[in-house]
C-alpha cells in the first residue's frame, strides 16, 4: 500500500529541497549540498517509479466505475455485466434490461468520481455523474440527460465486482431509486 493516495505531494516536497540544496550549494560551494540536492531527486524520481507500479484499492475501484460505464456506453454488454458480482444476477438482469431500453450517445462524460473504502477495504461505495446524450431505443427520444450514482463494489478474488446502484437526484444528491422493486421483480421472475 503506498503511503499516500497521491506523489504528487512527496514528489514536490523533494524538488523543493532539491532547489534549495542547489541554491545553497550556489552560494557555499560545498559538495554536501550538491549530494542532498542528488539524491532528493533520485527520490523524486524513485517515488514517480513507485507512484506507476503501486495501484491502490481506491485506485482500482475508480478503474471499475470507468470500465463499466464505457463499456454500456460501447454498448458491450458483455463486458459491462462482467464488472458485476455473480452473487447479483438480478442487476446484471437489470443492466441488461437498461441496455434494450436506452443507448448513451459518444458525447458521454463521466465525471466527480469519489470513492469510499469501507469493511477494511473488502467493500467500496462510489458515487459519480454521467452526462450525456441518451437516445430511448423504446420511444422517439433524444435528449441530454445528467445523472448521479452510487454504486457499492465487493472485492471479489481480486477484482471489484458492483453489488449494489443507487440512483441519485443531480441536483441534491438524494436517491430517486434504489430499484429494490425492479430487482425483486426480476429475482421473483427467474426463480420460478
Amino acid at each position: 500500500m503506498w503511503f499516500t493516495e497521491n506523489a504528487w505531494q512527496p514528489m514536490l516536497l523533494f524538488t523543493l529541497l532539491a532547489m534549495i540544496s542547489g541554491m545553497v550549494w550556489y552560494r557555499r560551494l560545498q559538495s554536501r549540498y550538491l549530494i542532498v540536492m542528488a539524491c532528493c531527486l533520485i527520490i523524486v524520481a524513485a517515488t514517480w517509479v513507485v507512484e506507476r507500479s503501486v495501484v491502490t484499492a481506491r485506485e482500482q475501484v475508480h478503474d471499475s466505475v470507468v470500465g463499466i460505464v464505457t463499456s454500456f456506453q460501447q454498448r458491450d454488454l458483455d463486458r459491462t455485466v462482467s464488472y458485476v458480482s455473480s452473487q447479483a444476477e438480478d442487476l446484471k438482469t437489470l443492466i441488461g434490461t437498461a441496455y434494450n431500453w436506452v443507448e448513451v450517445k459518444d458525447d458521454m462524460r463521466l465525471t466527480a468520481i469519489e470513492t469510499e473504502l469501507l469493511n477494511q477495504n473488502t467493500r467500496a461505495k462510489s458515487k459519480f455523474r454521467v452526462n450525456a446524450t441518451v437516445k430511448a431505443l423504446q420511444r422517439d427520444y433524444t435528449g441530454h440527460q445528467p445523472t448521479h450514482w452510487e454504486t457499492t463494489w465487493q472485492l471479489e478474488e481480486g477484482d471489484w465486482r458492483m453489488i449494489n446502484i443507487l440512483q441519485l437526484d443531480p441536483v441534491t444528491g438524494n436517491v430517486i431509486t434504489d430499484f429494490q422493486q425492479e430487482r425483486s421483480m426480476i429475482s421473483k421472475t427467474f426463480r420460478n
